[in-house]
């Protein structure tokens, strides 16, 4: 009888060995998950868009991220190249790695005007691969591609600025101002 009662115990205890191995995995498996969620949530995103604005084109490059990116560098193909009063010149935010691109941060860089980007590419897609790491080191590898062929297709209409608005009203006024002095003699003193 002892024997049989030794018997039971060595299967209960192995059976509650093996269901503890069981939790203790399950366990390690939703630390691993959170600890995922975690730096999900706080790690550096950073994208890279060209952005029409009428018929100019600029470069975005943003952190949408919580954290600082560190070692950041864009590789584009085709190649960009910017053009200003009529000189070609290197794109920097793809020629220079940026050592630090803090959260919420974004670095504009003027293009060029569309038709310039149309000669750098024949379909007006870019391939765009960027690469930066967080604070503890972890890499990340982006790769995507920005495609400008649909929207260089749309039409698109300025939209009045406040400042150009009031450029347009401190114009009126001074028109208002010459005409009534050419027309009102002034009183003598």
């Amino acid at each position: 009888m002892i024997e049989l009662l030794t018997s039971l115990l060595v299967i209960i205890t192995g059976v509650y060995a093996y269901l503890t191995f069981r939790l203790v995995e399950g366990s390690r498996a939703s630390v691993a998950a959170m600890k995922a969620q975690i730096e999900a949530t706080t790690r550096p995103y950073v994208h890279f868009d060209l952005e029409p604005y009428g018929n100019l084109v600029e470069a975005s490059l943003r952190n949408t991220g919580l954290t600082a990116a560190r070692r950041v560098t864009v590789t584009i193909a085709p190649p960009l190249k910017v053009a200003v009063a009529g000189e070609i010149r290197p794109f920097r935010l793809g020629e220079v790695p940026l050592a630090l691109l803090a959260p919420n941060r974004e670095l504009r860089e003027y293009v060029g005007r569309r038709e310039h980007v149309r000669s750098l590419s024949d379909d007006l897609r870019f391939s765009v691969s960027i690469r930066y790491e967080n604070a503890a080191g972890h890499i990340y590898d982006e790769a995507f591609s920005v495609d400008l062929s649909g929207l260089f297709e749309m039409a698109y209409v300025a939209r009045p600025t406040t400042a150009k608005e009031l450029q347009k009203i401190a114009e009126t006024l001074k028109e208002i101002q010459r005409h009534i002095e050419h027309t009102i003699p002034h009183a003598e003193a």
